[in-house]
């Protein structure tokens, strides 16, 4: 793929782009409900896309195979395997496969940032507007492709509930790719905590003790508590319900169908009225009046 192309060129490709989303549109692929959007690319000869403008949104493509080229009048960047690129909303955007004849197989999102994330998208700045992220081929490519996978397939599905389930897979794999944040560097947090909150996010419905998380991160319960609450600002107990009761939230408007008593049990509490009393005191609103609210928005 060359950089260079004429105006006549840049039409021809956004309207077969606005073709290429009519023709998404048609076979199911883009969802009615959801706010972001996903899907995957593996082309082996031309192709080609440019928005001159941008686009409002966020876009993140991860490559799997292949390599493929951004375009830009300041600098042109080639990314491959173990590569994430973000484009922020408003970026010039002019990307293609690396040569003609070659191949680039990627995983794409398109979000808009929520007012809650914070530094998850602040990276540092480059002329071109354009983010890459070197993730490696090891465990954090094998866990951030996971989240995309799961994403594209939430994506895809007729749930209702679509755009809640994919933000919360975004909002994991943005926490995955801020470890190789350079602008977040020198506020990382200690390695063993942040490998411990990775391990209390994945068992948090388990009955977690400080000795056996502070076993798996090779330090003395004393000690990591200490560590913990000094890194965090939170107790371990403090954070471990956070994780709690923000999976039953999910539970309590997409699993109608559970009781409260079997939302408690399921998110690791043995007692529902224990549950609910804690569930109310951090929302302000009880499990019951949660879900009719979540269920009349919907209806």
């Amino acid at each position: 793929m060359n950089c260079e192309v004429g105006n006549q060129q840049i039409v021809i490709d956004i309207i077969a782009e606005c073709m290429e989303d009519s023709a998404m549109k048609a076979s199911g692929e883009i969802n009615e409900f959801a706010s972001i959007e996903a899907g995957e690319v593996d082309k082996s000869r031309s192709y080609r896309i440019r928005r001159p403008k941008g686009r409002g949104d966020w876009l993140l493509f991860m490559t799997l195979k292949g390599k493929g080229l951004f375009c830009h009048s300041d600098e042109d960047i080639v990314v491959q395997k173990g590569q994430v690129v973000l484009i922020p909303p408003g970026a010039y955007q002019d990307y293609g496969i690396l040569k003609e004849g070659s191949r680039w197989h990627f995983l794409w999102a398109h979000f808009y940032e929520r007012s809650d994330w914070g530094d998850l998208v602040d990276y540092p700045k480059r002329k071109s507007g354009i983010h890459v992220l070197d993730v490696g081929n090891g465990e954090l490519f094998a866990d951030s492709r996971a989240d995309m996978e799961e994403l594209l397939k939430v994506y895809r599905s007729a749930h209702f509930r679509v755009n809640q389930k994919a933000v919360n897979i975004l909002e994991r794999l943005l926490l995955r790719l801020d470890s190789v944040n350079e602008r977040t560097q020198s506020l990382r947090i200690d390695g063993r905590i942040e490998h411990a909150l990775v391990y209390m996010m994945n068992h948090s419905k388990e009955k977690l003790s400080v000795a056996e998380v502070a076993k798996v991160v090779g330090l003395s319960p004393s000690r990591f508590a200490h560590l913990f609450k000094e890194e965090t600002n939170e107790s371990f107990g403090g954070r471990l319900e956070q994780m709690r009761l923000k999976e039953g939230k999910i539970l309590l408007s997409e699993r109608v169908s559970l009781s409260i008593a079997e939302v408690a049990h399921q998110i690791g509490y043995d007692d529902p009225l224990y549950f609910s009393k804690r569930f109310r005191k951090a929302f302000a609103i009880s499990p019951k009046a949660f879900r009719t609210n979540a269920v009349s928005e919907i209806g």
